[in-house]
């Protein structure tokens, strides 16, 4: 901390330097989402000091990610879910402040409503459209065609009002959810010009047998829908009528004949009934498969449903595989006889069905069913000629198939790998340390979980002595830097390599200031003057822990330098011609930002900024009078060379490099509304910075 304090006029100037911040993430909450929607949210951190840097824990939406310089949260999320993450905004001081958050991707959003029921003219109509899914608020609309004269659609989905006209009127719904995802569906309302008369259109019913489940539905026609059905008598055993759907429905557990009286009523309380007789018959002895075999073909890979059906007996019905066996994938319902899943291979399945009905009669009957392979033909796609190795390293490639049903086997089937060398057979790697040079040709084979096959030839050409290392090469890194700076960089081979390459890129940096000092700002952006990094065998591309790779400038003049090491297989990679530097050269004062404080006894100007030299000679300042006031005095100076030296001097400097906040305190004799603006003049040995402040 650096202070000075002296008498100028008639006021006292206090000058004092050192950094404090409270960084606040912003907002509070973030909104939620739907699937498969573009997503674009801004943060924002205020008490940054020369910016801030952002981070993040936890798990955010997938497809989502955070831009770290811009604290921008993009992506098109590709998943539902509830995410919780916590994001963070660190400045180059090191101050930081952390914000969670919870975000909801939701299903995209679907009509769920089917039909709308026809109407009556000069009769009230209300019928409200259903949605599902999407981010609410969902809003409804007529995006096609038009509703019936005398109703609207209002905002939350509800068909309301008293048809003018009779006729068929076609028109869409489209429902939007809060993200801009949208459904639609298309309807049809007919709207009859006068009621007809309601009456039941069921004739009869068909008779039943005791154990076996019945199921009928009355119908009706006229009146207003919708109905409400009532019956007067009683329905056989076992059986209930629906009052909403008019569907009679049951296990009968008795036999004989039931006379009954339906009654039917619409929503405009409109009557009329109807007799029925219904018979049930006795059970049968005998149960029987009614269901033809062969069964439909199936696909691998495809889902695959079919129900086995059986008649006579009592319900309900048990049924298991007597014998043989199902295709793999495929299961057997014991309570409703479907058979289901995901066929996993190829070929004719034969096995017995057998059915129990509750009285444990019993039936059986032989079913096949085929099973064809995938469309998509299994191809191996690694290039016939592989990648070099050398005798006594070690050595890994990785043979890959498309097309055909996973998971894959492979297996060489002539020629040889080379002495130490291996084929696994289910991840298809080549690996292992050849013991001798030399060509080796050999043809390998892979098979799918269908059975299906594919083969290519392939050459792998082993070599004594040092193998040819592709050339490392820094790309990104510029000779000279302003401070304050992200530089983004990358590390490229010429060509792919056998072998996994590891390596560390490494920091150092030489100060040219005046008060020279470490700036500990000058990092990379995983943190720290050391990052590690692969490139995988096969690639040429260098994959770092945090993406892109990137080190800071800091606030301080002087040289950076950025140096590597790399091995592979336990020896030495080499690294010739990637050492770099970078220069910062000493530059003009920064100045980032200038306000002014009232206090009780009046008022404070708060610079901040940063001299990468670290030193400044002088403050002047230039204060404006308020429209229609006067000011005795109107121009300041101070000299801060020595202050400065003290302050960039002390250890207290040190985590903050060439960064400053400079505090100016004014006590002042009588009122300070006169005083509209102070323009700050700040200067080192090279240049002035300039930043106005209002009152």
């Amino acid at each position: 901390m650096m202070r000075r304090c002296g008498w100028l006029g008639a006021m006292v100037l206090c000058v004092s330097g050192g950094v404090q911040a409270a960084v606040t993430v912003s907002p509070a909450t973030l909104p939620n989402w739907t699937v498969s929607v573009a997503y674009s949210q801004t943060l924002s951190a205020s008490g940054c000091i020369l910016g801030c840097s952002w981070s993040s824990t936890g798990t955010l939406p997938t497809g989502l990610s955070l831009d770290r310089a811009a604290g921008t949260i993009t992506g098109t999320p590709s998943a539902t879910g509830s995410f919780s993450f916590t994001v963070t905004a660190t400045d180059s001081l090191l101050s930081s402040g952390s914000q969670a958050y919870v975000v909801v991707i939701n299903p995209p959003p679907s009509v769920t409503t089917g039909s709308l029921p026809s109407g009556n003219v000069n009769q009230t109509y209300s019928q409200t459209v259903g949605a599902s899914g999407g981010t609410s608020p969902l809003s409804f609309s007529v995006s096609a065609g038009s509703l019936p004269a005398g109703l609207a659609l209002n905002s939350s989905g509800a068909i309301s009002g008293t048809p003018t006209s009779a006729g068929s009127f076609t028109f869409t719904v489209t429902v939007t959810d809060s993200a801009g995802a949208s459904a639609s569906q298309a309807y049809t309302i007919s709207i009859n010009s006068t009621a007809s008369a309601l009456q039941i259109t069921t004739a009869s019913l068909p008779s039943g047998t005791v154990g076996t489940a019945y199921s009928q539905t009355l119908a009706a026609t006229g009146g207003t829908a919708p109905y409400s059905w009532s019956i007067a008598g009683a329905l056989p055993a076992g059986l209930a009528l629906n009052p909403a759907t008019g569907g009679i429905t049951g296990t009968p557990t008795a036999a004989g004949t039931s006379n009954f009286t339906v009654q039917v009523a619409d929503s405009a309380s409109a009557k009329t009934s109807q007799v029925f007789a219904l018979t049930i018959n006795a059970a049968s002895n005998t149960v029987a498969i009614t269901t033809g075999s062969p069964l439909p073909s199936g696909t691998v890979g495809t889902a695959y449903s079919q129900t086995l059906a059986a008649t006579g007996g009592a319900q309900p019905y048990t049924w298991s595989v007597l014998s043989g066996a199902l295709p793999p994938g495929i299961t057997l319902s014991s309570s409703t006889g479907v058979l289901a899943g995901t066929p996993s291979s190829a070929g004719t399945f034969a096995f017995t069905a057998q059915v129990t009905d509750k009285n444990s009669l019993k039936a059986s009957k032989p079913f096949a069913i085929t099973i064809a392979g995938t469309s998509t033909t299994l191809t191996i796609t690694t290039s016939s000629v592989l990648i070099s190795g050398l005798a006594g390293s070690a050595y890994s490639q990785t043979l890959a198939a498309s097309g055909g049903t996973p998971p894959y086997t492979w297996l060489i089937t002539s020629g040889a790998l080379p002495g130490g060398v291996k084929l696994n057979s289910t991840s298809g790697v080549i690996s292992g340390t050849p013991v001798s040079a030399g060509t080796y040709a050999f043809t390998a084979r892979v098979t799918d979980s269908a059975s299906a096959t594919a083969q290519k030839q392939f050459v792998l050409t082993i070599t004594t002595g040092t193998q040819s290392s592709p050339q490392m090469t820094l790309t990104g890194v510029p000779a000279t830097s302003e401070s304050a700076q992200q530089i983004t960089f990358g590390v490229t081979l010429s060509s792919p390599y056998s072998s996994d390459i590891t390596g560390q890129a490494t920091l150092k940096f030489q100060p040219d200031a005046v008060v020279p000092a470490d700036d500990p700002a000058i990092q990379f952006s995983s943190g720290g003057r050391t990052v590690n990094f692969t490139i995988p065998a096969g690639s040429t591309h260098a994959v770092f822990p945090v993406t892109p790779a990137a080190f800071q400038t800091g606030t301080v003049a002087g040289t950076i330098g950025l140096s590597f090491t790399a091995q592979s297989s336990g020896a030495e990679f080499p690294t010739a011609g990637m050492d770099h530097s970078v220069v910062i050269a000493r530059s003009a004062t920064v100045l980032r930002s200038a306000s002014v404080v009232k206090t009780a006894s009046g008022f404070q100007v708060q610079l901040v900024g940063f001299s990468n030299p670290r030193e400044l000679d002088e403050v002047r300042l230039h204060f404006t009078p308020a429209t229609g006031q006067t000011l005795q005095t109107t121009d300041l100076k101070l000299d801060l060379t020595v202050t400065a030296n003290d302050w960039y001097s002390s250890a207290a400097s040190t985590p903050f490099g060439g960064q400053f906040l400079l505090v100016l305190p004014f006590t002042v004799q009588g009122s300070q509304n006169s005083i509209a603006s102070v323009t700050v003049q700040l200067q080192n040995d090279l240049a002035a910075a300039t930043a106005t402040a209002n009152f």
